[in-house]
């Protein structure tokens, strides 16, 4: 019977490391798929962009939504779409641009809910005034 083999700081620190990565890969491969299911969705179910070639020179509002599918909706390069409407794969360049797209969308959608959370307050605000309470003469039920 042997003795289990003590490990020492160095391999313990390698081990929380590799464990540390694989969990933030994890975590970034579920956010990456969520990303490509929105992304898809807005190119070919809103925007109605084909999965091979370009739209039709004939097709309505092409001009807005080839650009739209290539800059504000691209997909993540390595996602499966049409190639003409994903990331390059530069490395640093794309990854920015990501970013701050995914960063405008988020802001976009942050917008949207203010601006409904405001609405509905304003409209909240037309009623239960004096006008909708019962005046001094009037008996209360």
């Amino acid at each position: 019977m042997g003795n289990p083999r003590v490990k020492n700081q160095d391999e313990l620190q390698q081990e929380a490391d590799n464990f540390l990565q694989k969990r933030l890969r994890n975590v970034g491969d579920a956010f990456g798929a969520v990303d490509d299911a929105y992304m898809g969705f807005m190119r070919d179910k809103v925007l109605q962009l084909p999965q091979e070639g370009s739209l039709p020179v004939d097709a309505g509002l092409r001009g807005i939504r080839e650009p739209l599918g290539r800059t504000l909706f691209a997909a993540r390069h390595g996602a499966s779409s049409n190639p003409q409407y994903k990331y390059t794969g530069n490395e640093g360049g794309d990854k920015a641009a990501i970013i701050a797209n995914r960063a405008l969308h988020a802001g976009g959608i942050t917008a949207a809910g203010f601006g409904l959370f405001e609405l509905g307050g304003a409209i909240v605000n037309q009623f239960g005034g004096p006008a909708d309470s019962p005046t001094n003469a009037q008996l209360i039920m």
